[in-house]
């Protein structure tokens, strides 16, 4: 008798090589940061090279004083490099393989959380290949060390949902692990918080240990309060930072010339009457003063500010890189890397709409397990709610792709399985 092979047999030998796809993911990221070298290639990588080269000198985590007070995660990261003498180039290199180890770990939680073996070994390879955490992975921003945070905290606790917080370690894990992706990125504090608040009506529920709520929940908390009191002591309040102000009013009052260029915005404040005024204020009182800014902006503005949420809403959801917006090269900053927008922009197309419709299908397939996989729709609810609300770009959603992997690799295993399942 002829013996017929499985349909999908030469895929599953294809994804049966996991080693194989973390060396590809690897060497993808680390030839990119060699390509990337010692230059800076966006202006915001200017700001954390600065400060990490204070941290790796001084070990000062305020090297202006309240000027100076900044989330700490990134730039202590970057620090280490500079303190070992591997520069910038060492950091690149460092970040290619917090970004390989993140592939790991989203292939682990998806195969975790699913159930689904094959599941976890799409997901990986998507992983080891998606182009935009190659590119992000090559430079000195907060979006590599926010993704492997959140991708462990988030599935640390998705598991300890799964198993009603038996393992106090896990949810403490989980805690600590978002508690550490909040001080890489604010939005990351209030993603974990809508979590446990979540957690706590499974604990209502009585599907959830309020042990295990309670200790995640402190685990959390100490880092960030940490922080907040270190603040304290250099700015006289319980901040996590104090950039949230400005940014909002640059997305707001001055949204028309930030989507032409921030350094317009930022010039259009420093030209205003009232910029006097701020400059007379300390920091904590600037901000402040920011804020209030933009909130009387949008009170006095309503129906501008609810078209200009509509677009930053686009702006998280559209393609990379904007196609209406130049990519100026200059000696500071070279975004498009030399490669033309379009050109840029297909890359994005053979991904992005595939895993996002794909993800959106195959969470609607585990709709049942909402129960414990509620914390990742949630994450893409806060994210895209805060970065509305204040200042939107397509890299603000990175962190939502590791979940839209899995879900996506979901869909694709069941349509796989029916497929085998034909006689």
């Amino acid at each position: 008798m002829i013996s017929q092979e499985k349909p999908n047999a030469a895929l599953d030998a294809i994804l049966s090589r996991a080693w194989a796809w973390l060396a590809l993911a690897f060497c993808l990221r680390a030839g990119f940061a060699l390509f990337l070298g010692d230059r800076s290639y966006q202006a915001d990588e200017l700001g954390y090279n600065g400060l990490a080269r204070v941290v790796a000198e001084s070990g000062l985590f305020a090297p202006a004083g309240a000027e100076g007070v900044f989330l700490p995660v990134t730039p202590f990261f970057i620090s280490i490099f500079h303190r070992l003498g591997l520069g910038v180039s060492g950091a690149r290199l460092g970040g290619a393989l917090l970004s390989a180890l993140t592939a790991w770990m989203i292939g682990r939680a998806t195969r975790d959380l699913t159930g689904s073996e094959r599941a976890g070994k799409l997901a990986l390879a998507v992983a080891c290949v998606y182009p935009f955490f190659i590119y992000y992975s090559g430079l000195l921003l907060t979006e590599t060390a926010y993704l492997a945070l959140s991708v462990a905290g988030l599935w640390l606790l998705c598991r300890s949902l799964g198993e009603e917080g038996r393992s106090l370690g896990l949810a403490a894990s989980a805690g600590l692990a978002l508690g550490l992706a909040g001080l890489t990125r604010t939005e990351g504090a209030a993603a974990a918080l809508a979590a446990f608040c979540g957690a706590a009506v499974l604990c209502l529920l009585r599907r959830y240990s309020w042990r295990a709520l309670a200790l995640a929940g402190l685990a959390w908390a100490a880092p960030l309060a940490g922080w907040a009191v270190h603040n304290k002591a250099i700015c006289g309040a319980y901040r996590l930072d104090l950039h949230g102000g400005i940014t909002t009013l640059i997305g707001t009052k001055y949204f028309e010339l930030d989507q032409i260029d921030t350094a317009l915005a930022m010039r259009a404040i420093e030209d205003s009457p009232s910029f006097e005024e701020a400059r007379k204020l300390g920091p904590v009182e600037r901000d402040a003063f920011y804020f209030k800014e933009a909130r009387r902006f949008m009170a006095d503005h309503p129906g501008l500010t609810v078209k200009q949420w509509g677009r930053k809403f686009l702006n998280f959801w559209r393609l990379y890189p904007r196609q209406d917006k130049p990519y100026p090269a200059t000696d500071l900053t070279n975004p498009g890397m030399g490669l033309a927008p379009g050109l840029l922009a297909s890359v994005s197309l053979v991904f992005e709409p595939g895993l996002i419709g794909l993800g959106l299908w195959g969470a609607w397939l585990l709709r049942r397990d909402m129960a414990r996989l509620f914390p990742l729709p949630l994450l893409a609810l806060v994210t895209c709610s805060i970065h509305v609300l204040v200042v939107s770009q397509m890299r603000y959603r990175l962190s939502l792709m590791p979940w839209f992997m899995l879900f996506a690799a979901t869909a694709a295993d069941r349509w796989l399985a029916s497929r085998e399942a034909k006689p």
